[in-house]
């Protein structure tokens, strides 16, 4: 009879570990981040993103914010969406400012990097009374490459990281306004 090598005998461990941690690990993975984040609501609401306000120069970017937020609200929460009109509660709020971004420069001062910031404030509002049951307020930066002309180095590509910045932002809002109680305060 032939005795393993011991290399065969440490890869088989080393095999056998890993099969072991994911057989433990899976039951954590069914606990995990999207269903600990169900918001204190009944079950079957429905929620909402009413159209946010606008203090910032720059029009339109309110657009793009109220749709990732409602977006993540799926995505993120669970919750069926409905018209504002017809929701059990709704997200509200205003983007503060939206605005670009110096950016980054050499030492001969030729501009590297651009980008935008965005601050937004939102509520989640239980439509039936409109008592406000949490708010947040958050700030994002995002910074975009130029080419050697100070141009973004390509126009889709910064549309693209803009909406990654913005879907990213939308993200973080709507996890700060509807965690879990127990989360309340913890940053």
């Amino acid at each position: 009879m032939r005795t393993p090598s011991p290399n065969r005998t440490r890869a088989a461990a080393r095999l056998l570990a890993v099969v072991l941690a994911a057989l433990f690990a899976v039951p954590l993975v069914g606990c995990g981040w999207h269903a600990g984040l169900a918001p204190d609501v009944p079950e079957g609401s429905t929620a909402a993103v009413a159209f946010l306000g606008n203090q910032s120069r720059v029009p339109d970017v309110e657009v793009e914010l109220t749709r990732a937020l409602t977006d993540a609200l799926v995505d993120r929460v669970g919750l069926s969406v409905a018209h504002p009109n017809d929701a059990d509660y709704l997200v509200r709020g205003v983007l503060l400012d939206y605005r670009r971004r110096g950016g980054v420069r050499t030492r001969d001062n030729e501009q590297l990097e651009t980008g935008v910031e965005l601050v937004v404030r939102l509520e989640w509002v239980r439509r039936a009374d409109l008592v406000v049951l949490g708010t947040t307020e958050r700030r994002l930066a995002a910074g975009f490459a130029l080419d050697d002309r100070g141009l973004a180095t390509d126009a889709p590509a910064e549309r693209e990281q803009r909406q990654r910045a913005i879907a990213n932002l939308a993200e973080g809002l709507i996890l700060d306004l509807l965690r879990p109680p127990a989360y309340k305060g913890v940053e």
